[in-house]
């Protein structure tokens, strides 16, 4: 079936190859001239840097005013939404509380490992002195607040540390 397809196709495809690229942009609708013209800056706006950090603080901003509005109580009670699988007779069940908090944190923390992967591998992180770096900052940020927890409540509670 592909062979018939590509020997079908090929002939075309090479009619309009020779004629150039002007001819292939005659042939484009409307409609598709009009998505190639909103195509190149949504890819530039994706690809820029500073994306994900301006959909992070619009989320922001949209939290602080749903949190104080007079719709807060509703909006709380979505997170104990139930969401699940039906299979015949067997249901799994979450609330969306606990879709976030296990299943996309661990899509986080496995995207955050592929990308540590790809820097070790072809990235930046090829040089050793920069991995020292980066294990010296990882095991400082799991040392510090655990210090500070210690030396915050220590000798609170009897002498038991709790929390």
């Amino acid at each position: 079936m592909f062979v018939v397809v590509q020997a079908i196709l090929t002939p075309i495809w090479r009619s309009h190859s020779q004629h150039g690229q002007a001819d292939v942009e005659d042939l484009k609708t409307g409609l598709e001239k009009q998505v190639d013209g909103l195509r190149e800056p949504f890819a530039a706006f994706i690809g820029a840097q500073t994306t994900a950090s301006t959909f992070l603080l619009i989320a922001l901003f949209a939290a602080l005013v749903a949190a104080n509005s007079p719709f807060a109580e509703d909006l709380e009670s979505i997170k104990h939404f139930p969401l699940g699988i039906v299979f015949g007779q067997q249901t799994i069940e979450w609330s969306l509380l606990h879709l976030v908090n296990d299943g996309l944190i661990a899509l986080f923390f496995f995207l955050i490992g592929l990308e540590v992967k790809r820097e070790l591998i072809a990235g930046e992180l090829q040089d050793s002195s920069r991995v020292g770096l980066l294990i010296s900052a990882a095991l400082g940020g799991m040392a510090v607040p655990a210090g500070l927890y210690l030396a915050l409540n220590t000798g609170l509670s009897g002498g038991v540390i709790s929390g």
